[in-house]
């Protein structure tokens, strides 16, 4: 399935054009019940009732990771937060 299929790959960087597929399987891969980073318990708690606020805490936390150890940021994680702040300020 094609749908699936995007949703796996979009599951660790994100894309600004993700469908509720897509965010589901994103936010499920970063509050999994192995995961113990900062935030996971407030995201997880989040995203009982409202996707698009758990999927932008998991693109702060990653972004604020990647900055802590000095990685690089992806442009798709950065164009994915970009547009769900867009939508969330539009809205």
């Amino acid at each position: 399935d094609p749908e699936i299929l995007n949703a796996i790959a979009l599951h660790t960087v994100g894309s600004e054009y993700m469908s509720q597929l897509d965010k589901v399987l994103f936010v499920a891969d970063k509050i999994e019940p192995n995961r113990r980073h900062g935030a996971v318990q407030e995201i997880r708690r989040q995203a009982e009732t409202d996707l698009d606020a758990a999927l932008l805490s998991c693109f702060d936390e990653s972004i604020r990771y990647a900055l802590k150890i000095g990685c690089l940021l992806h442009p798709s994680s950065v164009k994915a937060r970009n547009a769900i702040l867009a939508a969330r300020v539009s809205a």
